[in-house]
């Protein structure tokens, strides 16, 4: 993870790539963003249940291997689009978890990333 310009309130998106099986591994990249200098919300928002922290399911995160929830891995299946990117802001992979500091600075911003996505995703499981 690169750090983030907490000046501008810079937040990484996952730009989640297409598939037409359901089965095919998740493949996704980071990007960097600044919603507030944006006319336009170019995300959407997943907002869901992180459920056991067992961390066992991959994503092919910016060509790297990942490890994430069951319900996130389940969710992020079922919301691949089959010949799109979908570009979502989720708080388990736009966060760095590792980074005490990062956190700290981008929990209490995750009210005003929600109502600056263009729409918010409640998902609550399979």
């Amino acid at each position: 993870y690169r750090p983030l310009d907490r000046h501008r309130q810079e937040i990484r998106v996952v730009v989640l790539q297409p598939a037409a099986d359901l089965e095919a591994p998740l493949v996704a990249c980071l990007r960097s963003v600044y919603p507030k200098d944006s006319p336009t919300p170019k995300f959407e928002a997943l907002s869901y249940v992180w459920g056991e922290p067992i961390f066992k399911h991959p994503i092919q995160l910016n060509g790297c291997d990942k490890f994430i929830t069951k319900n996130l891995f389940q969710g992020l299946r079922r919301l691949r689009e089959k010949d799109q990117e979908r570009v979502l802001w989720i708080d388990a992979l736009g966060i760095n978890q590792d980074d005490v500091q990062e956190k700290q600075h981008q929990i209490p911003l995750m009210k005003e990333i929600y109502s600056l996505a263009s729409c918010v995703i409640a998902w609550l499981g399979e």
